[in-house]
């Protein structure tokens, strides 16, 4: 039996492929992406400086392929993700 190793947060899967990160379950109506457009060096570690934040719609349409709800752009990893994830749960919240 294979071990499922995606790593989560609050019960929802937390992906990153490159400076593209996801959160949320596809199976919900929304997900969060987050993509790090720059990044500085903090001693050896790279610390991103902008991160453009989208809520998105995982149900695609006729006309077009990904609706996005929401977007901005963020100094910090940590701050995308706060506001982020707030977005993602009262959107997921207003959608019930």
């Amino acid at each position: 039996m294979s071990e499922n190793k995606t790593l989560s947060y609050k019960n929802k899967p937390f992906v990153r492929q490159g400076n593209t990160i996801c959160y949320g379950n596809a199976t919900d109506k929304y997900i969060l992406v987050m993509n790090i457009l720059d990044t500085e060096k903090a001693d050896d570690l790279d610390v991103s400086t902008k991160v453009f934040v989208q809520i998105q719609s995982t149900r695609e349409t006729d006309e077009q392929k990904i609706t996005v709800l929401k977007f901005a752009e963020f100094k910090s990893l940590y701050e995308a993700f706060d506001t982020g994830e707030y977005w993602l749960n009262k959107s997921l919240d207003d959608a019930l």
